[in-house]
């Protein structure tokens, strides 16, 4: 389970992708996406992450600056640990030639 550590000026905090799926249920699609790729011959994992229609950017609208109505959401940390749960959920690229991403 990807963490990531929240310096505060009164507590410290552990934000995690369990609990930020209690704020966004939605992230829970998210994660069943990427868990469905395969990494058949030629798969690009940067390719699915970066490209039109990608993971990063779907992600982008449900976590970090973009998501102004939530005060957990809404901060680097929380898309930092989005982030970091679903590319490692990502198959490795399994081509010859340069990434397409």
């Amino acid at each position: 389970m990807a963490t990531f550590h929240i310096d505060s000026t009164d507590n410290d905090t552990l934000l995690t992708f369990e609990e930020l799926c209690y704020e966004e249920p939605l992230l829970r699609a998210l994660e069943s996406h990427a868990k469905s790729f395969k990494g058949h011959k030629d798969f690009c994992a940067n390719e699915v992450w970066y490209n039109s229609g990608c993971l990063k950017s779907m992600l982008s609208r449900l976590v970090g600056w973009l998501r102004k109505d939530n005060e957990i959401l809404g901060t680097c940390e929380a898309y930092d640990v989005v982030y970091q749960h679903l590319w490692n959920l990502l198959p490795d690229c399994n081509h010859d030639d340069a990434c397409r991403g």
